[in-house]
C-alpha cells in the first residue's frame, strides 16, 4: 500500500520448462511444465548443481534411465527433495494428463494421437492449458510477464506450423494480466552437454523430465511390465512423490498443508468425458484419478507393520 492508500502494481516475471511423457499405460500423455520466477532460476540451478557435484554425476538425468540403486537414483531422490522442501517458492509445476483414448482423433488433423502432426496438433492445443495455469499460480499479481519458454527438443513440435508461435498470440488476446516478453519457443537439447547455447537451462529440463515421469509412474505403476529390477529405481522415486501426489489430487485447496503446493503445484487431467467440442477446455478438467503405486505402498507398511496378509 502507498502512502495515497492505493495498492502499488506487483508484477512477476518467470520462466517456464516443458517436457512430455507419451504413451504412458492405456494411452496416456503427460505434459509437465516448471515454472521459475526469473530472480530465482540462479538459485536452484546452483542446488541441482551442488547435488550433482556432490554425487558426482553429470550426465543428462532421464526417468527411463533410472532403474536400479545408483548415482542417478541418488541424484534424481535430492532434486526431488527441492520440490518437496522448497522453502523460497523457486518452483511451481503444471502437470496435465490426456487421456487419449477417450479423444476422437479426426479433431485434431489426420493420422493417430501417437505420433506425427496430429499428435502435434492435439499437444499445441493443450500446452496452453499449461502455459495459462501461471495466471493461477500468481494470481496475486497485477502482471505476470512470461520471458521465455524451453522446451525440449521434440521433432514433431519444432516443425509444427502453429507451436513455436501459437501460445504467444493467446497471451496477446489474453490482454489481462499475462504478458509475454518473447517471440518463439525456445527448443533445446535436454542433455547439457549437446545443447551450446542454454545448457544451464537444460538442467531444469532434465528436473521437468524426473517429475513427469515419477508422477506418472505413481498414476501408471500397474501397467509397466519392466522387471522388477527396472522397477526398483522408479519405484523408490514414486514413493518419495507419493505423499504430495495423493495431497495435490486429494484435497487440491488445502492451503495449510506441510508441502505448501496450493497455488503452487497442481496435477490434472483431460477429459473427464469426451466433449463434443473443445471451445472451453479447461471445464473438462479434473483430478479424479487412482494413483496406482497406493497399493505397492500399503503392501510395504503392512509388511513393516506384520500386518500382511496370509493369503
Amino acid at each position: 500500500m502507498n502512502m495515497f492508500g492505493r495498492r502499488d502494481k506487483r508484477e512477476i516475471e518467470i520462466d517456464l520448462f516443458t517436457d512430455e511423457r507419451k504413451n504412458i499405460g492405456d494411452g496416456w500423455n503427460y505434459i509437465s511444465t516448471i515454472i521459475i520466477p526469473t530472480t530465482k532460476f540462479g538459485s536452484i540451478y546452483n542446488k541441482l548443481m551442488k547435488h550433482r557435484n556432490n554425487i558426482n554425476y553429470h550426465h543428462e538425468m532421464k526417468f527411463a534411465g533410472i532403474e536400479k540403486p545408483g548415482a542417478k537414483l541418488e541424484l534424481a531422490k535430492l532434486w526431488l527433495d527441492e520440490i518437496l522442501k522448497d522453502e523460497d517458492e523457486s518452483i511451481y509445476f503444471k502437470v496435465l494428463g490426456l487421456d487419449t483414448k477417450l479423444l476422437e482423433e479426426d479433431k485434431f488433423g489426420e493420422g493417430p494421437l501417437k505420433k506425427g502432426e496430429n499428435y502435434a496438433n492435439l499437444y499445441n492445443r493443450f500446452f496452453k492449458v499449461n502455459v495459462f495455469s501461471t495466471k493461477y499460480f500468481f494470481s496475486d499479481f497485477h502482471e505476470i510477464r512470461i520471458n521465455k519458454i524451453f522446451h525440449d527438443k521434440e521433432g514433431n513440435l519444432e516443425k509444427h506450423k502453429y507451436f513455436n508461435w501459437h501460445c504467444i498470440s493467446r497471451i496477446e488476446e489474453d490482454g489481462e494480466k499475462l504478458k509475454s516478453n518473447f517471440r518463439e519457443v525456445f527448443f533445446i537439447n535436454s542433455n547439457h552437454k549437446l545443447e551450446i547455447e542454454y545448457a544451464s537451462y537444460s538442467q531444469i529440463i532434465q528436473l521437468s523430465d524426473i517429475l513427469v515421469g515419477t508422477i506418472s509412474h505413481c498414476l501408471h505403476h500397474n501397467s509397466f511390465k519392466e522387471s522388477i529390477q527396472k522397477h526398483k529405481g522408479r519405484n523408490e522415486l514414486g514413493e518419495k512423490l507419493y505423499p504430495l501426489v495423493e495431497r495435490i489430487l486429494r484435497k487440491p485447496g488445502n492451503k495449510n498443508s506441510s508441502y505448501k503446493y496450493f497455488k503452487k503445484y497442481d496435477i490434472s487431467f483431460f477429459p473427464k468425458e469426451v466433449p463434443s467440442q473443445f471451445k472451453e477446455l479447461e471445464q473438462y478438467l479434473h483430478k479424479d484419478k487412482i494413483i496406482e503405486i497406493s497399493s505397492m505402498i500399503t503392501k510395504k507398511q503392512n509388511q513393516n507393520n506384520g500386518q500382511e496378509s496370509l493369503f
